[in-house]
């Protein structure tokens, strides 16, 4: 150890050189392209109908047939549910029996009370495939 007072308090006293850090140039201001805005359909999706009984109240009266189980729900009391993009000749019963149908709030119709119509797609290949083309999923 050193034992002069003078030479300790010297060292201290050595001020470090800092680097000096100077920030790149900022880049010259330049127009920005903006495209229109890509139209987007948003929605309210109700529960499922898988072989006519709703996905989230079940079986409601074991005495009625399951093709009328989701008639009897509160999502749907009162309704008979067909596929929007079925051929008209196809039975909608049958349909309702054999498919899980998606039923959601049309995004652009309404009807006469202002509120969305429903809409229905059953899980064959064409329907779907339709719908996939109109709304772009």
């Amino acid at each position: 150890m050193d034992k002069n007072p003078t030479a300790v308090s010297e060292k201290a006293q050595i001020p470090k050189e800092e680097p000096v850090v100077q920030a790149p140039p900022a880049p010259a201001p330049r127009e920005l392209e903006k495209k229109e805005g890509t139209r987007t359909y948003y929605t309210r999706i109700y529960p499922r109908v898988n072989g006519g009984i709703c996905e989230k109240c079940g079986v409601i009266d074991k005495n009625q047939p399951a093709i009328y189980q989701y008639k009897l729900c509160e999502h749907y009391r009162g309704l008979s549910l067909e596929c929007s993009y079925c051929d008209p000749t196809r039975d909608p019963d049958e349909v309702v029996r054999i498919s899980s149908l998606k039923i959601y709030d049309h995004p652009t119709k309404k009807d006469a009370q202002g509120r969305p119509v429903l809409g229905v797609v059953c899980d064959s290949y064409d329907c779907t495939a339709r719908f996939n083309s109109e709304f772009g999923n």
